[in-house]
């Protein structure tokens, strides 16, 4: 049987029977096939976190940048919707002992979740562009 791609990214034969054993040796196959692809996406992750923490802005920028800035440091919160996953990374941020100001370090938070979030749209558009995705 051919193997067909699943939503997860693993495979599975055509045609299968129930007890029937997973061939080993493709589903080994599959791994190394994926390998590059992590690769580059990492690779793009990397790049991307290096530009975005060498364009991080040093102090506070404008707007209500102060104001979020500060309820990250105090764990406050913001005015509506008041933005808690963001509050917490940027905390976390905040306590890290880098050199910088707060606000760099907060600053800093923005720019490795807008770095992971190059990564994954990487991997997903890689993901697409395979053409058997939804197969299955």
């Amino acid at each position: 049987p051919s193997p067909v791609r699943t939503m997860a990214g693993t495979s599975k034969a055509k045609g299968k029977q129930p007890g029937e054993p997973a061939a080993a040796a493709q589903k080994a196959g599959d791994d190394d096939d994926n390998l590059p692809r992590t690769a580059a996406c990492c690779a793009l992750g990397t790049v991307v976190a290096g530009v975005y923490a060498r364009t991080t802005m040093v102090g506070v920028p404008g707007g209500d940048s102060g104001e979020l800035i500060q309820l990250a440091v105090e764990l406050g919160v913001a005015h509506p919707p008041g933005y808690p996953l963001w509050t917490l990374v940027a905390h976390a941020f905040s306590l890290l002992p880098l050199g910088g100001s707060v606000a760099w370090r907060v600053n800093l938070s923005s720019a490795a979740c807008g770095a992971g979030a190059a990564v994954f749209l990487a991997d997903a558009v890689a993901e697409l562009a395979m053409g058997d995705t939804w197969a299955g």
